[in-house]
């Protein structure tokens, strides 16, 4: 949501008004308010509910977890992959040595996708802009959890996207 719209919600008191602010909100981001059905709203709703059901298990809602949030914003990726990378111990040192310990291996999860695999207001977006970035993100995984650890900015990027009002 636009931050003046936040503010909105956030004053509303009823189901009533969340359910007409929802209409609203939803009305003015439909690509072609002619034909039946708001296509974005589906997808929204759509890859919510694929997020809760393919996360699950991080201790919240699959949609609150940082792969939720991606695949919200950017959909399924075109690829992915996990390897194990080096992670600094900051500063431990090992027992009664003194020595600095070696890193430790942590698995990175990694998402990739294609310019067409993207909306096209994201696509416009990214070359309206001449934007230079890969198209990935990065996931340490840790203990079972997963962090988002790059691709913030295509993240940032992908929800502008989303909240623009059609032309």
């Amino acid at each position: 949501m636009e931050p003046v719209e936040l503010r909105s919600w956030k004053n509303l008191d009823s189901s009533s008004e969340m359910a007409r602010f929802l209409d609203t909100f939803w009305n003015r981001r439909d690509p072609d308010p002619e034909v039946a059905g708001n296509p974005r709203r589906e997808t929204f709703e759509r890859r919510i509910a694929e997020a809760d059901a393919l996360f699950d298990g991080e201790g919240q809602r699959g949609i609150l977890t940082s792969r939720g949030r991606a695949y919200l914003l950017l959909g399924p990726p075109a690829s992915f992959q996990q390897s194990y990378r080096p992670a600094p111990s900051l500063g431990a040192v090992e027992v009664g040595s003194g020595r600095p310990l070696s890193p430790r291996r942590v698995l990175v999860e990694t998402w990739s996708w294609r310019p067409e695999d993207l909306s096209p207001d994201l696509r416009r977006h990214l070359e309206k802009h001449r934007w230079k970035l890969d198209l990935e993100v990065r996931f340490k995984v840790d203990h079972g959890r997963y962090t988002l650890m790059e691709g913030e900015g295509l993240l940032r990027l992908a929800a502008r996207s989303w909240i623009r009002d059609r032309d």
